[in-house]
């Protein structure tokens, strides 16, 4: 079984409503630079125009949130907070940080509408199980594509070490190494396992014996050394 963590976090109503608006909100200004922009007129215009939405003013490090409905500020929100605050000293300071910028975004109503509450409604075990099966799932499908991988691959190997046995073989053997290279071959009986020197030891010990009725020791070591040496070139 694999390990995760689930975090959940509280947010208070209003400030749920505030940010479930904001979401559905349309961009007025996106990443005007606070050293360009007269951020006062731009106060001044939200409360004529009786607009409901966010400031979201951000720097590389902070982002700091000042909400508006109907022209009046709510309050201010800025990192770590769970709250709207009514205070502008945490988020103001983010203005004040180099490359500040600032997005305008406004929302057509209050945004009053009932939300669902999460914590009530969520089956929270049944979304990490749901989780944790994906997870599962996906985990299993990379190990089968992988295994599937290794053995295509497994079978290359074999299917090329069998014709660079039996190339070898009919040189130093002639026309019937090829047929005692493929016997003793057979004689492995690998089934899907992995072909490594360790095998191959009996392969090549069978080889001598049945090939000693047709060519002599130097011919078949010399044979066996360029198998085993052309083997772990293929290895590589």
């Amino acid at each position: 079984a694999g390990e995760g963590i689930l975090n959940i976090y509280r947010l208070s109503k209003e400030l749920s409503h505030s940010i479930h608006t904001l979401l559905h909100g349309e961009m007025l200004h996106k990443g005007q630079d606070l050293q360009l922009i007269d951020i006062k007129s731009l106060l001044v215009r939200m409360r004529e125009e009786k607009r409901s939405g966010c400031l979201r003013i951000y720097s590389k490090e902070h982002i700091a949130l000042i909400f508006y409905k109907d022209g009046n500020p709510l309050g201010f929100f800025h990192d770590g907070s769970t709250d709207i605050e009514t205070t502008a000293d945490s988020s103001m300071s983010v203005a004040k940080e180099p490359g500040a910028k600032v997005d305008v975004l406004v929302t057509q109503g209050g945004g009053d509408k009932n939300l669902a509450d999460l914590m009530e409604t969520a089956d929270i075990a049944g979304l990490w199980n749901n989780a944790v099966n994906e997870r599962r799932r996906q985990r299993e499908e990379q190990e089968t594509a992988a295994s599937k991988t290794l053995e295509m691959r497994e079978s290359d190997r074999r299917q090329k070490t069998l014709a660079l046995f039996k190339q070898l073989a009919q040189t130093h053997l002639g026309k019937i190494g090829n047929s005692l290279v493929e016997k003793e071959f057979e004689r492995l009986k690998l089934n899907g396992s992995q072909l490594n020197e360790a095998v191959l030891d009996g392969f090549y010990a069978n080889l001598s014996k049945a090939a000693k009725l047709v060519a002599g020791p130097s011919k078949i070591d010399k044979m066996l050394e360029e198998m085993k040496k052309g083997f772990k070139g293929l290895s590589k």
